[in-house]
């Protein structure tokens, strides 16, 4: 019996090969689509959700207020871990973690690393499975190291690490470690990332100070405090009590601007400030965008599929006729056209596997994954995939199955004109629904692209066109613990070597580069006043900062190499820290009190003209810029746009002259921008994609639904045409009644996509506007590309022989 339904649905699907191929191209369009985002899906939830004791982990939390402002970060101070543990009877011990880029060398090899200091209980709490070593002994002596395998074979090769010593220079972590185990990489996006795991701590005093102490001064706290909390316990219960702790160490004072919270470790990633500041993004609001696009398109497929699947039906009824006088049963009538649909599927389901496989490398690029379509993960999502396969083809068949194995044999065979007027208003109902799908698709991608050109285009407040930064400062800052023998403080000695180069415009020493990150946000007190505390972003940066990057100085002056005091004791404002504090009509000579150099007072002398430091999301901030050498880690270069190459390699000879110790990198600023706004872009592009992709599929639908509406009225055709009618006037006969649906569709995805997008722009400070414009050039593509679709079988039937459309009944 199976075997005769599958002799006749492949008789059936090969008699009707323009139908079958419309319906397996956009199912399995629709599948892959799914299957890709899928993928990416798992990919990110897998993040730190591996960890067996992972339900108990928690990361702590730090809020930070300010009379404007409130900040959430993970640092903390190395002594809370410890102090957490003694105190709190709910807490069953803590990790400390603090990560840490070094630059590490073996014989001629050498590279730059990321070295994770961490407590000697760090493997006992989370798995990180060793390939080799002992993670019970793995730590038991000084100065003993856990390198990923990567990094073994970055500076052992194919030899045996085990046992090997490795060297470090870096001030915080100097010395020769032990290999005492090796450790799977783990996953770049997870917190937890490192290549190497030590539990020693070095004597380096700053080392020791940061990760044993209390630092209720400090702003930089690069310690990372794990939570594991005994089974059963409440999070709230020890959140609650954390406060008291803290108040013990720091102080009323800091107690009353700072709060510990504890974060799940399995939302860290995914989640990250916004579970406690619901105004930032997160990779979860990613996440839903890219499966809401997802189940759009394979939803769309799907009920492309169904929509063609029922109106094919409906011209079987001859079929279902003759069969049930023939003695067929109704089961066996709904089981063909079951196994009709399901074969379909499952055609459409390899193919789809086909283009996944072809297409995921693009895919990766898209999302910035690292996703492969191996027998892990088809093991893995193959039950969800068979049973989504399953549910699509027995969706699709059960109108044809239930409505058509219902006909009475008279009813079947008495008259061609057959009329369904239930089975109409489903597929007219089906084609709103796909084309309002993909109006909405458009319209989100028009406003995407749109915002992107906008901040591509918007002015800055500063130049950003061929500036090269260079981290020529950092590496010597990592290695070199004398301030007067850095080469920070020959920054103008190197400069002008810099300068030498025609090619090289102008140079800059500062600390941060101008945009992404800005400047770390200080306490600062106006005039020393402690009850008018603000926070300002304050970067270190030379007197050549404003002229390199074209910020005019509005107020005052700029700094001076010239003037020593400028090193010390002068900081310069951007206009809206000049506001902020009250000081827009006489600034210069105003004092100011920073938390961040031991209470030093600091005297205005400029005021500059406000620039976006971080991304269009934000509003400007204010701002500060001192002149402190001594923390200067990069070199801004500005360069002309001829020769790039040639004035690229100049710059590498002379960082290696420089620091020949540590490998040369360089990043362009538009570059940095690029990142910064790297999600936005990867959304655009989807976005774009996806956006095709289901124009494409419900053009399909469309194709076949107008094929098959011309093949029901061929006779009503050649009538018209009989009659003279011209075949403009067939054509708009036609398809006037599938532009009427796209019409509909439109008025229906308007609404949706204004309310999403006015809620994604929202997330920006600036950004363009939603207007009227925009709709309706959306509603006129999309209508454009419908018509067109329709008009393609519309022609052909309009310029067919009269005498052959009434000969065909």
């Amino acid at each position: 019996m199976l075997k005769n339904y599958l002799t006749t649905a492949i008789r059936n699907l090969t008699r009707y090969k323009l139908y079958t191929s419309i319906n397996v191209l956009g199912l399995a369009i629709g599948l892959a689509c799914g299957i890709l985002i899928s993928l990416y899906i798992q990919q990110e939830f897998a993040v730190n959700r591996f960890h067996t004791l992972g339900d108990r982990i928690y990361k702590v939390v730090r809020k930070e207020r300010s009379n404007t402002q409130t900040r959430y970060g993970y640092g903390t101070s190395g002594a809370l871990g410890p102090a957490l543990a003694e105190t709190l009877p709910e807490v069953e011990t803590t990790v400390r973690i603090w990560q840490w880029g070094v630059s590490a060398h073996q014989g001629e090899r050498e590279g730059a690393f990321r070295i994770a200091l961490v407590d000697d209980n760090f493997l006992d709490v989370f798995d990180f499975p060793l390939l080799k070593g002992d993670p019970k002994t793995a730590f038991r002596t000084p100065y003993s190291a856990v390198i990923t395998s990567d990094m073994a074979q970055h500076l052992f090769g194919d030899a045996d690490p085990m046992g090997q010593t490795f060297s470090i220079d870096n001030i915080s972590f100097p010395g020769d470690y032990t290999v005492t185990g090796i450790a799977k990489p783990p996953n770049p996006s997870s917190d937890l990332y490192f290549h190497m795991l030590s539990t020693t701590i070095p004597a380096a005093e700053e080392t020791q100070q940061v990760w044993t102490t209390w630092r209720p001064t400090q702003s930089w706290r690069p310690v990372q405090t794990f939570v594991l909390l005994k089974a059963g316990q409440n999070s709230e219960i020890p959140t609650a009590k954390m406060q008291a702790v803290f108040k013990q160490h720091m102080g009323d004072e800091i107690a009353a601007k700072n709060t510990y919270h504890l974060q799940p470790l399995h939302r860290v990633y995914l989640y990250g400030e916004a579970d406690f500041n619901p105004t930032v993004s997160s990779r979860m609001q990613q996440i839903y965008l890219l499966a809401a696009i997802g189940l759009i398109v394979a939803v769309i497929a799907c009920v492309n599929f169904t929509n063609l699947t029922a109106a094919r039906a409906i011209i079987r009824k001859r079929e279902v006729g003759m069969r049930k006088v023939v003695g067929a049963q109704r089961t066996q009538l709904m089981v063909q056209f079951l196994t009709e649909s399901l074969l379909l599927t499952c055609i459409a389901l390899l193919i789809a596997l086909g283009l996944v496989e072809m297409f995921l490398p693009l895919f990766n690029e898209f999302v910035g994954g690292d996703l492969h379509l191996n027998a892990a993960v088809i093991a893995t999502g193959l039950p969800m995939v068979l049973a989504l396969t399953l549910a699509v083809g027995l969706l699709s068949g059960c109108y044809p199955a239930f409505f058509l194995s219902a006909f009475r044999p008279v009813m079947a065979l008495k008259s061609s004109a057959f009329s369904a007027s239930g089975s109409t208003w489903l597929r007219k109902g089906l084609v709103v629904f796909q084309f309002g799908m993909s109006i909405l698709l458009v319209i989100c991608t028009s406003v995407v692209y749109q915002q992107l050109r906008f901040i591509e285009t918007k002015d800055m407040g500063f130049a950003r066109d061929h500036i090269v930064s260079v981290r020529i400062f950092l590496p010597d800052a990592k290695r070199e613990s004398d301030l007067q023998k850095r080469l920070a403080a020959r920054h103008q000695t190197v400069k002008q070597v810099f300068l030498e180069h025609p090619n090289i415009l102008s140079a800059s020493a500062l600390r941060f580069d101008i945009t992404g990150f800005g400047g770390a946000p200080r306490l600062i007190w106006p005039d020393g006043d402690r009850t008018k505390e603000q926070t300002l972003r304050i970067n270190e940066v030379d007197d050549a900062f404003f002229e390199t990057f074209e910020i005019p100085v509005l107020r005052g002056r700029a700094f001076s190499a010239a003037v020593a005091s400028d090193a010390s004791q002068a900081i310069i404002l951007n206009e809206t820290a000049a506001r902020l504090l009250g000081w827009e009509d006489d600034p210069i000579g105003k004092q100011i009190v920073t938390s961040e150099f031991q209470n030093q007072i600091f005297s205005v002398i400029g005021v500059v003209k406000d620039y976006h430091s971080s991304s269009l999301r934000e509003e400007i901030a204010p701002m500060g810029f001192v002149y402190n050498w001594n923390r200067f880690y990069t070199m801004a270069l500005r360069i002309r746009p001829e020769n790039t190459a040639q004035t690229l390699s100049f710059i590498e000879t002379q960082w290696k002259r420089f620091v020949p110790y540590a490998p040369f990198s360089y990043v362009f600023l538009d570059e940095i921008m690029d990142w910064i706004y790297f999600n936005e872009r990867r959304t655009g592009k989807m976005l774009g994609v996806f956006s095709l992709l289901a124009i494409f599929v419900a053009c399909l639908g469309l194709f076949g639904l107008t094929a098959f509406m011309v093949q029901r009225r061929t006779k009503e055709i050649g009538v018209r045409k009989v009659l003279g009618a011209p075949t403009s006037h067939l054509v708009m006969l036609l398809s006037r009644e599938f532009l009427f649906l796209v019409f509909l569709a439109n008025a229906i995805a308007w609404p949706v996509a204004y309310y999403m997008m006015h809620k994604w722009l929202s997330g920006f400070a600036y950004q363009v506007g939603l207007n009227a414009w925009l709709f309706v050039t959306s509603a006129i593509l999309v209508l454009l590309i419908a018509f067109g679709t329709v008009s393609i079988q519309a022609t052909r039937a309009a310029w067919s022989n009269p005498i052959d459309t009434l000969r065909h009944e």
